[in-house]
């Protein structure tokens, strides 16, 4: 994935024109040099706001346009007067209210600007109007919490961010399944992102319109880059592969997706004679990938990654032990997830044909979300945890030599607290802690939030 854009964020000072030692100004000056740091913020310094007259004039200096957040320090006690119309006139922006703490004198007393009181005095007045927004304090004598600042600004940078974001499915319902879909007015309306859906045979002409010499050059890639288990695959085989990953990876393109899902039992497998397995794997560091329709994991992706730019991918659960679950998927996972060689083996099913990705999965920290609706509530289903390398295993219909990539996933809360809320079999999975971020996220978007850790 290519680097991710920094986080856009006005940034202002709040205070009080009664007090002449210049707070507001040295400790929003010294937030942002601690936040500047991280390289992630590019800030829109906007007028500090001590009376009414300054709130005014920041209103008219400040354009929220193309800012991701607001972040609104109180640096002391504050005129309300002047804080509430601006805070009002953007209140649109995703919105943090970070109070600063005091310091110990060398006569050994706490010198405070009351940003104790001033924080206060307008939390339930912001409530009250609909202002959207969190609050972090800084006790006294302590840093910049530029790590949790940092944790809701990203997640407000993705709420920006989705609604750029593009999803596309060849087909529709595989299997008839009723966990896959979601309705594309909320995925706009709640999300920001979009859908797109093309057919079978746009893929199929685009492959067919592939040029030898390109396909050969991506067939060299595959013989080069992975280890084929037990019958190896024909030439033929491989160009199909190879054909047809060059004609998806050619829709994404016009299309412009950020996320992918191809019909793959009664779609490529029964109408095409050849399975999806190998050609998700091979765009899915690019264009994340889910088998079989599924639209909310296909959501699921964009999410985590919008909060992480972290590569997203699918798993589904196997097997329930008390304290873990096996997480695993039938032939498929993008290249940046496997450990150690990247190893494929021939699918022959009479009368489906093509290659699945037996790689290892990496291991690690993890979080895996499902979005779904419940009673027309948008919800999002939430887990953490440890991926540990899986014990051999092969599911029915399927032989060695080589296993579907897995991992069992430790949880950090119960099984009972997981099948007691779990929405489908498929989760999208992120190596890496994101429980926060995705927290912030929800509260932005408006959408529930079912995980044990809150």
């Amino acid at each position: 994935m290519a680097d991710r854009k920094r986080i856009v964020a006005g940034i202002v000072g709040l205070g009080y024109e009664g007090y002449s030692l210049g707070f507001v100004d040295k400790i929003t000056a010294r937030v942002r040099k601690d936040l500047q740091k991280t390289g992630a913020f590019t800030f829109r310094q906007i007028p500090k706001v001590q009376n009414y007259e300054q709130g005014q004039a920041a209103i008219e200096a400040f354009s929220p346009k193309g800012c991701d957040l607001l972040l609104v320090v109180v640096a002391s006690w504050l005129d309300a007067r002047g804080a509430m119309p601006f805070l009002l006139a953007n209140k649109h922006l995703p919105m943090l209210l970070y109070a600063t703490g005091g310091r110990t004198q060398k006569q050994g007393y706490i010198l405070t600007p009351a940003a104790g009181a001033g924080a206060p005095g307008i939390l339930e007045p912001m409530r009250a109007a609909g202002i959207e927004f969190d609050f972090l304090h800084e006790p006294p004598d302590t840093d910049t919490k530029v790590g949790e600042i940092l944790q809701f600004a990203k997640a407000a940078k993705a709420v920006n961010d989705l609604k750029s974001k593009r999803l596309g499915s060849m087909g529709f319902g595989d299997m008839g399944l009723y966990t896959t879909d979601m309705d594309k007015t909320l995925l706009r309306n709640t999300f920001g992102v979009q859908t797109d859906f093309f057919d079978m045979l746009e893929v199929e002409n685009k492959a067919a319109a592939v040029g030898k010499a390109q396909a050969n050059r991506l067939v060299a890639e595959l013989k080069k880059e992975w280890k084929f288990l037990g019958q190896k695959p024909k030439d033929e085989t491989l160009q199909r592969v190879a054909s047809l990953t060059l004609a998806v990876r050619k829709i994404i393109r016009e299309k412009k997706l950020s996320a992918i899902s191809l019909k793959c039992v009664e779609g490529m497998m029964s109408h095409m004679s050849c399975a999806p397995c190998m050609i998700g794997t091979l765009v899915g560091d690019d264009c994340f990938y889910v088998c079989e329709n599924d639209i909310a994991g296909m959501l699921g992706h964009v999410l985590l990654n919008s909060v992480s730019d972290e590569v997203a991918t699918f798993v589904e659960s196997y097997e329930l032990w008390d304290d873990r679950i096996l997480f695993g998927v039938c032939g498929f996972l993008p290249p940046s997830m496997i450990k150690g060689q990247k190893q494929g083996k021939l699918f022959t099913t009479d009368p489906w044909e093509g290659l699945m990705n037996c790689s290892k999965m990496k291991t690690g920290r993890v979080t895996m979300i499902r979005p779904y609706v419940s009673g027309g509530v948008p919800k999002i289903h939430m887990v953490t945890g440890k991926a540990v390398e899986a014990r051999k295993w092969i599911e029915v219909g399927f032989e060695e030599p080589g296993m579907h990539p897995s991992v069992e996933i430790v949880l950090d809360g119960t099984l009972k607290h997981f099948v007691d809320h779990v929405p489908a079999q498929h989760f999208s999975i992120v190596y890496g802690d994101w429980a926060v971020e995705m927290t912030y996220l929800c509260k932005l978007l408006g959408v529930e939030l079912v995980y044990e850790g809150m």
